[in-house]
């Protein structure tokens, strides 16, 4: 089982700040989609790999006194400063972990799958804990459509690097538009996706989202030959508006289970 690159030990500051920077510019569209996915009041709801928890805020607020969410991560250290009623934070390694069966209107994970090569089990029983007629909703990233408004080496080595980097840890750096198939590979009716891909200036939320990633996984970048210095210099140049990024594509895709 591989272990996961992105824990906040040792760097929890970066961690924290780029996990604020994606939840500033993925969960507008994450509440689009639990919002047409029908969450109200009185429904019971599974919210993995929470991370900061400001979607498990969000659903608490939805589903109100009569219902409740369960937040689950592998690491507490944000979570565990919820203090709202109708929310209960646990450790949770959705991997290894039991899942209870036919127990929650929603479950609802993102960017979780593509770090897990386990991805297919835990998919499979994330839809066996939803009650029949449950609703499943997803997000997850494709790299493969990242491009920079100009060509330039050093980012490209970095980039090169990242991607070789990342499958040796079990990532599917591509898996982002895979979302749908899966879930009607794993039974799941009704689905529909949807993929957003941005072009923004340098020093954006998506650059400064990019640019804490590249800081959070710099020993494996280091370990496939990049230097310090090539890490530096595109940092910098993230932060450059002259430039801009064609961003990876952001995927959501949603279901009913039958």
């Amino acid at each position: 089982m591989a272990d996961y690159i992105l824990t906040r030990s040792g760097d929890e500051r970066t961690e924290r700040e780029r996990l604020g920077a994606i939840q500033a510019y993925q969960d507008p569209p994450t509440i689009k989609h639990l919002t047409a996915a029908g969450v109200s009041a009185g429904w019971r709801c599974l919210d993995v790999g929470a991370g900061g928890g400001s979607i498990t805020r969000w659903l608490a607020d939805r589903v109100g006194p009569t219902g409740n969410v369960l937040a689950t991560d592998i690491e507490m250290d944000l979570l565990s400063a919820l203090t709202v009623p109708n929310v209960t934070a646990r450790r949770h390694d959705v991997r290894t972990d039991p899942l209870p069966d036919n127990e929650f209107d929603l479950v609802h994970t993102r960017f979780v799958l593509i770090h897990l090569p386990e991805r297919d089990d835990v998919l499979r029983r994330m839809v066996a804990a939803l009650k029949p007629g449950g609703r499943i909703v997803l997000g997850d990233v494709d790299f493969s459509t990242m491009r920079l408004s100009v060509a330039d080496a050093r980012y490209e080595k970095v980039g090169q690097a990242f991607d070789a980097a990342v499958r040796l840890a079990g990532w599917d750096p591509e898996f982002g538009s895979k979302l749908p198939a899966m879930l009607e590979r794993h039974g799941v009716a009704d689905v529909t996706g949807s993929g957003v891909c941005d072009y923004q200036r340098g020093d954006s939320v998506l650059t400064t989202i990019l640019s804490l990633t590249l800081r959070r996984v710099q020993p494996l970048l280091l370990a496939q030959g990049v230097t310090e210095q090539e890490l530096d210099y595109v940092h910098e140049l993230l932060l450059d508006p002259a430039i801009a990024l064609q961003g990876p594509t952001m995927w959501s895709a949603w279901g009913v289970k039958r």
